[in-house]
């Protein structure tokens, strides 16, 4: 039993010796502490996969896939301008440009033109830094910055301003300039080609313009009832099919065909005019090619009868 007592103090001893030793400390935990690393790491690349499906994707807007819609506008009178003159910047361009170019322009391109507005935050491409040098689209010079006002870029978020009066454009490229500091001049000849291109002398008339969904939407209703009656037109021939057979011979689509019919009338004169309208519509009109193996008499009973149900 002392022997057995002797022992236990004996462990205990050693094993204080051993905490008051660094050296023997670390030999003693360094192995576990190696294992849950490796342990850890292997858990973490067979989940490798899970871990980055469920990453939370940055909230980035691609510019190029925003669905674009033209504003309602009214016809807008664009005044001539003598280029070579509104080309030169004065005091009096630049502070009109700067106010244009706060109101029109600093929402995404910045106050200081740096391409740090709050409305391009997320733009892919970013919108344009005026105080870098390098990848211009377009180019730096005046001639080059209107043609941009003018027809915007393509696939980025950078609209087209044409309906802005030219000298309000030139006004606000000239404040651009005044920030950049350093940029690329016109020649006389250059500047002369960007009038006769965009005949900014002769000055032009903008149309109305509306929204595409919206014109399409006053286009659908304004056929609306014309497509209600091909519809019921529609359904008077496809009841009569069994008793007419040339109705199954030539038509595919009652509807249709007979929404076809009823934006000209030339085709009920003859059988010839009744063949060369439904050729000009074929094959999405609701007409058979089997239009052409009717007999003449075949096709008298066809026109004939949708003469009189088509009104």
């Amino acid at each position: 039993m002392e022997e057995l007592n002797n022992k236990k103090i004996e462990e205990e001893i050693n094993f204080k010796n051993v905490l008051k030793t660094p050296i023997r400390w670390f030999g003693i935990i360094y192995p576990y502490f190696l294992f849950l690393i490796v342990v850890g790491g292997l858990y973490y690349v067979s989940n490798l996969n899970s871990i980055n499906e469920n990453k939370i994707k940055p909230a980035i807007i691609d510019s190029t896939r925003l669905k674009t819609e033209l504003p309602v506008r009214l016809a807008v009178k664009i005044e001539g301008v003598k280029v070579q003159e509104i080309a030169k910047p004065t005091a009096e361009l630049i502070s009109k440009g700067r106010e244009l170019y706060l109101a029109s322009c600093a929402s995404c391109h910045g106050n200081e033109g740096r391409g740090d507005g709050v409305a391009g935050a997320g733009l892919v491409p970013p919108p344009r830094n005026f105080l870098e040098k390098d990848n211009w689209t377009n180019g730096m010079t005046l001639a080059d910055m209107f043609k941009t006002l003018e027809e915007g870029i393509s696939g980025t978020g950078m609209a087209a301003y044409e309906y802005m009066p030219v000298a309000d454009r030139f006004a606000i490229i000239h404040f651009i300039h005044s920030l950049m500091g350093e940029y690329p001049e016109n020649t006389p000849d250059e500047l002369e080609q960007l009038n006769i291109k965009y005949k900014l002398a002769e000055g032009r008339t903008l149309p109305n313009q509306i929204p595409v969904e919206k014109a399409l939407k006053i286009i659908s209703e304004e056929n609306l009832p014309t497509l209600n009656k091909a519809i019921a037109y529609g359904k008077v021939i496809s009841v009569n099919q069994n008793k007419i057979e040339s109705l199954a011979k030539a038509i595919s689509k009652e509807d249709v065909a007979a929404y076809y019919l009823t934006k000209n009338d030339l085709w009920r004169r003859s059988n010839n005019e009744f063949k060369e309208y439904v050729a000009l519509g074929l094959p999405t009109n609701g007409f058979k090619a089997g239009v052409y193996l009717l007999s003449e008499e075949e096709l008298t009973q066809l026109r004939t009868f949708l003469a009189d149900v088509i009104k």
